[in-house]
């Protein structure tokens, strides 16, 4: 008899665009081995996410110990701080054929965002926008799935069944973790436009 397949879904996307809550949802089934650390807490820092070093350097795949069947990881593009210094930009492409090399089953999901708030987000934390080096990214990736922080916020466990994920989701999770729109703080009343006389 064979060895189970196992699956993995590797998320990545824009710096901003979601990547944390979408960890906590797809790490939070009991028969995922994910970023259980962040289930836990509001926030963790992309230095604690299990798989990180094998995002900058896939080879290490090789030597780590895989016991489970599913398996979920993330990354946003770029990612750093005190660990790190500079922007770090993960090996996306080389991580995903290591992965399929190992024999995973593997799916990859994009975040995306409102791209205003991106910008805004990403000039907070870097000083300027950094979605372009994500763009330059994208087509190393085949078949993404697209994972809309406003559908989530709007539809929750719908959206989140439409997306035909292989592992195993905890779809309670999804309303405990979006209790708070984060969107809001960045919508403010517009001045009236000249069209609405009309």
């Amino acid at each position: 008899m064979g060895s189970a397949v196992r699956n993995i879904l590797c998320v990545c996307g824009p710096q901003g665009s979601g990547n944390h809550l979408w960890s906590k949802i797809f790490s939070s089934h009991k028969d995922v081995c994910g970023w259980e650390q962040l289930t836990k807490k509001y926030w963790v820092g992309h230095a604690k996410e299990p798989f990180h070093e094998t995002w900058l350097e896939p080879k290490l795949l090789y030597d780590r110990p895989f016991k489970d069947e599913n398996y979920f990881t993330n990354t946003s593009v770029p990612f750093g701080g005190h660990v790190y210094g500079d922007k770090m930009i993960p090996k996306i492409k080389e991580f995903i054929e290591t992965l399929k090399d190992l024999g995973f089953n593997v799916q990859v999901g994009v975040t995306s965002r409102d791209k205003n708030i991106l910008k805004l987000q990403q000039e907070r934390r870097w000083k300027e926008e950094t979605t372009p080096e994500f763009l330059d990214l994208i087509d190393q990736i085949e078949n993404p799935i697209f994972l809309n922080y406003e559908s989530l916020l709007l539809y929750r466990e719908k959206y989140v069944k439409s997306l035909n994920i292989n592992i195993p989701i905890d779809y309670n999770s999804i309303s405990k973790n979006i209790q708070v729109d984060q969107n809001q703080k960045y919508i403010c009343n517009f001045k009236p436009s000249p069209l609405r006389k009309r």
